[in-house]
């Protein structure tokens, strides 16, 4: 959950309404992604180990959520919803996901700027700028819609992490032998 709530704070732009004693973060703009390894260097988590496979009612909140944002009709049509979940996978390595929901290109440049905003919230976040937002609106995008890619970015990238990081640990545990 920590990287769906930090993704639509970077891409919103949300500030601190309180103070603080820790000191102010201000990263560094500059800053150049980790290069990603190959695509076929990528794990792929079957789908039977992905997710909270030993919490039920986790894992069926999980999914509800799921099914709401991917599969919501409006402000974003199914088609475009399931295209910015792709661009979160493919920037999290996630193969399996990323080749579940891919096949969807963009028809026009709204959507080609929602694709770029996908990729830099995933790959990028402290990158992220009220410009950012300001190239959605001016393709067209309402408020409503922007919530909506935000919030489909932000629950494909923390879905993509959980489940690379759950296989991981089940690939440990089988090679062990537990």
């Amino acid at each position: 959950m920590f990287n769906y709530f930090t993704r639509v704070a970077d891409a919103s732009g949300i500030e601190f309404d309180y103070t603080s004693p820790l000191p102010e973060f201000e990263p560094d703009m500059c800053r150049v992604p980790a290069p990603r390894p190959e695509r076929a260097d990528w794990p792929v988590v079957p789908e039977p180990r992905r997710g909270f496979v030993r919490r039920p009612g986790l894992r069926e909140a999980w999914e509800a959520w799921r099914g709401y944002v991917i599969g919501a009709d409006e402000p974003l049509d199914r088609r475009q919803r399931r295209m910015l979940a792709a661009v979160a996978a493919e920037e999290c390595c996630d193969r399996w996901r990323a080749d579940d929901l891919g096949g969807h290109e963009p028809r026009d440049a709204a959507e080609e700027r929602l694709v770029e905003f996908a990729g830099k919230l995933s790959r990028q976040p402290w990158a992220m700028q009220a410009d950012d937002l300001d190239d959605l609106r001016n393709a067209g995008h309402g408020e409503q819609a922007l919530l909506h890619a935000m919030s489909v970015v932000a629950m494909q990238n923390a879905e993509s992490r959980l489940a690379i990081a759950q296989g991981s640990i089940a690939h440990a545990a089988i090679a062990q032998g537990a």
